[in-house]
C-alpha cells in the first residue's frame, strides 16, 4: 500500500532528482517568488510552505541523501503498481471480483423486487430509494376527470 504522508519535494519543486545544488537553489526561488504569500496573483501559504520545506531537505546534502532512500522506495511502489495495472494481470481479478458482487446484487433483487439493494446504502455512498409508486392511467381517464369526480362525491 502506498505511503500517503509522503511527498515528493521534487515535484514540488519542479525538480529532476539529479538536479545539482545550484539548480535546486535557482529553481527554489523562482517557486518560492510564485507562491509567496505577499504575490497578490499566485499566492498560496499553504505551498509556499511546503516549497520551504523541500528547499530545506533537498539543499542540505545529508537531508538530501536520507530523502533520497525514501524517494527511491516510494518511486520503486509507483513504477509496481503502475506495471502492475499495465500488464493486464490484475484486470481477471478485478472483473471476478465485479462479477460477484453483481451476483449478490441480482440475487438478492430476485428474493424481494420491491428491497433490490443490498442494504440501505450501496457501495458508492448513494441512498437506494424506492421509486414512486404511480397508477397507471386508463385510456379514458383524465386528470379533470378525476377530480370532478372526486368533488362531486363529497
Amino acid at each position: 500500500m502506498e505511503n500517503s504522508s509522503f511527498v515528493d519535494f521534487y515535484e514540488t519543486l519542479e525538480l529532476s532528482p539529479n538536479a545539482n545544488a545550484r539548480t535546486v537553489e535557482r529553481v527554489f526561488r523562482h517557486i518560492a517568488s510564485r507562491y509567496h504569500p505577499d504575490n497578490k496573483d499566485t499566492g498560496n501559504r499553504a505551498l509556499f510552505d511546503l516549497v520551504i520545506d523541500a528547499h530545506t531537505v533537498l539543499r542540505d546534502p545529508e537531508k538530501r541523501a536520507a530523502y533520497d532512500v525514501q524517494y527511491k522506495a516510494h518511486s520503486d511502489l509507483r513504477w509496481k503498481l503502475a506495471e502492475e495495472a499495465s500488464n493486464g494481470n490484475g484486470v481477471g481479478r478485478d472483473a471476478d471480483v465485479q462479477n460477484r458482487m453483481m451476483a449478490i446484487v441480482y440475487a438478492k433483487r430476485r428474493r424481494n423486487t420491491r428491497e433490490p439493494g443490498v442494504g440501505p446504502v450501496d457501495r458508492l455512498g448513494c441512498r437506494f430509494q424506492r421509486p414512486f409508486a404511480r397508477r397507471r392511467r386508463e385510456p379514458g381517464d383524465s386528470h379533470r376527470h378525476d377530480m370532478k369526480s372526486s368533488y362531486r362525491n363529497r
